[in-house]
């Protein structure tokens, strides 16, 4: 296995996928400054009844570290297997997420994507994960339509 790995060094990349949810309503665990004498305070956000957007937003990542680029993929609703299977090739480390690059990605995105004192809408939430990655932000994946 070495020796065609060796051999095709500009055919070969290694990437390190996962899933995540991101919350519109959950605060991360963060430290940050704020102006002096006034300490940063996060505000517990609700959904109201008549918002149309989830509580939450699925995606898939994948870093490729040799670029120095993540790219996402959101989901419409709730991710199903189809979906996953058609986007994860692979078998993620349920035991030892530490093993995962992808997921140390994801805790540095949530604190960079927080607000502290207003509901995010789900486009805004979105739009906010792309940027904090760098990627652009695709048309979600849905069951009706195919990954590949």
């Amino acid at each position: 296995m070495s020796e065609l790995a060796n051999g095709s060094a500009k055919t070969w990349a290694i990437g390190y996928q996962d899933k995540c949810w991101w919350s519109r309503v959950a605060l991360p665990a963060l430290h940050s400054f704020s102006a002096p004498g006034e300490p940063l305070r996060l505000i517990e956000q609700s959904v109201g009844k008549d918002d149309p957007d989830p509580t939450a937003i699925s995606c898939y990542g994948l870093y490729m570290p040799h670029l120095n680029q993540t790219w996402i993929r959101f989901v419409e609703g709730r991710p199903v297997s189809g979906i996953t299977i058609q986007f994860i090739t692979c078998y993620l480390p349920t035991k030892s997420p530490w093993l995962n690059v992808m997921e140390t990605k994801w805790i540095h995105g949530r604190r960079k994507v927080v607000e502290a004192d207003r509901l995010l809408d789900a486009h805004e939430m979105a739009v906010r994960v792309c940027a904090a990655f760098g990627c652009p932000h695709y048309k979600h994946l849905s069951i009706t339509e195919n990954v590949a």
